[in-house]
């Protein structure tokens, strides 16, 4: 008899409670269709995993998705196009789940077996991004400095689709555990038609390049003669370390070359540099309280008057790229 080939799905299950986590390992394990490519404790652990192999399928356990790095996995998980599965108890609140992935509810060892047809029906294959060719470099004219917190990767996705491949020099600093920083900006670098890269010092400040403040203990500033980037290990600036305000600061110099936007995030960090940067003649833009998942940095940019322009998310990108001389060339991707 003719044997019949059967593509082999992999998975990625993510689940603290190691008992229940063995049982849906074992059941995976059982079913000839699955194959189980890491069982993952936390979101960190899976990250470069995920993003090496870009599994079908992505479990995840409910008890997660309060996790401060599930925001940011999430963001993976979308760039890659893989739609997340929320393993949820019986009674749980399903439809805050479902906002986050496809739910399956699963209750004791009966369910595993079910839990694995399950995940074998509703499988939707990953579908890679490539990322944009390669810009032509020219030098810097205007550049462009953004500061973001809490809410920021998704924020910054959606500012830096409006980019074209020679987008203005453009830095960026984003709080963010360093862990993560690398693989953000393979994300971004794929989804967006300029080059995005964690920034090195010394690196050239030019334009088609978005420069990502690294994993690393240091503040992403402006060389005094703006024509390359500088990691300073100094100590951290308004509490954080990469600082905005480290960045704004150093920027505020260029006056009325600097473009500084600020967006969704908790504190004040770059709001005083942003009213440096709006006093020396820099255009300043703040993403608004109804778009922003946490309205702090940019409230108290406003509030100190360092703001030119306050918008929705979906408009930034647009206005910023108007400011930097850019506006025909910034149209959403």
């Amino acid at each position: 008899m003719k044997q019949i080939a059967v593509q082999t799905a992999h998975v990625v299950l993510i689940d603290p409670t190691s008992k229940r986590s063995h049982r849906i390992a074992r059941a995976i394990g059982r079913d000839h269709r699955l194959s189980l490519l890491a069982c993952c404790k936390r979101f960190e652990d899976a990250y470069n995993l995920t993003e090496a192999q870009q599994p079908a399928i992505v479990a995840i356990a409910s008890d997660l998705l309060s996790d401060p790095g599930f925001p940011m996995y999430k963001a993976l998980l979308d760039g890659l196009k893989i739609r997340a599965t929320i393993l949820c108890p019986p009674g749980g609140d399903v439809r805050r789940y479902a906002r986050m992935g496809r739910v399956i509810e699963l209750d004791g060892d009966a369910d595993c077996d079910a839990l694995t047809e399950a995940l074998h029906d509703g499988l939707l294959p990953a579908v890679p991004v490539h990322g944009p060719a390669e810009a032509k470099r020219r030098g810097p004219g205007k550049i462009v400095v953004i500061g973001a917190s809490t809410g920021g990767v998704e924020a910054l996705s959606t500012v830096l689709s409006h980019f074209p491949a020679d987008c203005p020099p453009t830095l960026v600093v984003q709080h963010i555990g360093h862990d993560f920083v690398a693989g953000f900006a393979r994300r971004l670098n794929r989804i967006c038609r300029a080059s995005v890269a964690e920034a090195v010092d010394g690196a050239p400040i030019a334009s088609g390049q978005v420069l990502v403040a690294p994993g690393q203990p240091a503040h992403l500033t402006i060389a005094p003669r703006a024509t390359t980037c500088r990691l300073t290990p100094t100590e951290p600036v308004s509490g954080h370390r990469p600082s905005v305000d480290a960045l704004f600061s150093s920027a505020a110099r260029l006056g009325s070359s600097i473009v500084a936007v600020l967006l969704t995030g908790m504190g004040r960090d770059g709001a005083d540099g942003m009213l440096q940067i709006r006093q020396a003649g820099g255009h300043t833009i703040a993403q608004d309280e109804a778009t922003s998942v946490v309205y702090g940095m940019p409230r108290v940019a406003f509030e100190l008057g360092g703001v030119t322009e306050k918008l929705p998310i979906e408009r930034i990108g647009p206005a910023l790229l108007q400011a930097a001389d850019h506006l025909e060339k910034g149209r959403a991707i």
